[in-house]
């Protein structure tokens, strides 16, 4: 089995709004061979107190450097989040972990801070990362990766239009080896710390979402990115998506969870073996 052996790492629990992204453990370990890992958010914390300022501000340098403008943040936020960054990082090493979700909002109410840049960071460089606690996504995340390669991006389906088959992706969190050129902005939701504005090139992509209790179900579409948004009312990084392969009025009548995962190029039909693999419990 591909997963077999993967560690995920939860730092927290799944986000309260979130719909069937919540996997029982016990089921991912017997039909995929994943661990999933407890780790207390109080964890990550703690590594951040106990980080180098120096340490932190070398981290984000280059973060900084390759920018087009920094709008919002201050050197104190661009800070914290570098603390974020290199906490997890410290936390991977010290459980093995191959993925992790966070949940994330928890930082920006006790904290202050965001983990936009630490999960696009850890993505860069090759660790599934994904936000607000969702464990389905994660899952989702990984198996695109692995399947083709590929860096997968998880954002919010922000609208839909069932008549022209279009959708807008919107997250603050997309690595930047999938963006032309980006901006450093606040988390869009709280207006603090830091989001990440990218601009994805226009082209072919596949946005997809496993569901059901036993990650049986899974929805793809392939489609071409048309354009990308800067809507100061939506997440940071934008994207609007004209479907091809499948109607967009089927995520509408059935939903399988919050949020959708987007990779470059056309891969439906690997997506659908290794979806199928999944629900055989044979990945």
């Amino acid at each position: 089995m591909i997963m077999d052996g993967v560690r995920i790492g939860r730092f927290g629990e799944p986000s309260d709004w979130l719909v069937a992204s919540s996997p029982d453990a016990n089921i991912l370990k017997e039909r995929l061979g994943v661990d999933v890992v407890p780790v207390a958010l109080e964890e990550l914390r703690l590594e951040m107190k106990a980080l180098d300022s120096a340490d932190i501000s070398g981290n984000i340098e280059r973060f900084i450097e390759r920018a087009d403008v920094i709008v919002e943040p201050s050197p104190e936020d661009l800070q914290n989040v570098g603390a974020v960054f290199l906490g997890l990082k410290a936390l991977i090493q010290r459980y093995q972990l191959d993925a992790l979700t966070i949940r994330c909002f928890d930082l920006v109410v006790d904290d202050q801070t965001t983990g936009c840049y630490a999960l696009s960071q850890l993505l860069d460089e090759g660790v599934i990362a994904a936000c607000e606690g969702d464990l389905v996504s994660t899952v989702g995340m990984l198996l695109a990766k692995t399947i083709t390669g590929e860096t997968p991006w998880m954002a919010n389906p922000s609208m839909i239009d069932a008549d022209t088959n279009k959708l807008i992706l919107a997250h603050c969190t997309v690595p930047r080896k999938i963006v032309e050129t980006y901006s450093i902005r606040s988390h869009f939701e709280s207006g603090l710390g830091v989001g990440i504005q990218g601009i994805i090139n226009n082209g072919p992509v596949t946005v997809f979402r496993l569901g059901g209790k036993s990650l049986e179900k899974s929805w793809i579409a392939e489609g071409e990115i048309i354009s990308a948004g800067l809507s100061e009312n939506l997440c940071r990084t934008q994207v609007e998506i004209k479907l091809h392969s499948r109607s967009i009025k089927e995520l509408l009548e059935h939903p399988l969870g919050n949020h959708l995962v987007l990779i470059r190029g056309h891969h439906e039909q690997e997506l659908l073996s290794g979806a199928q693999n999944i629900s055989e419990g044979m990945v």
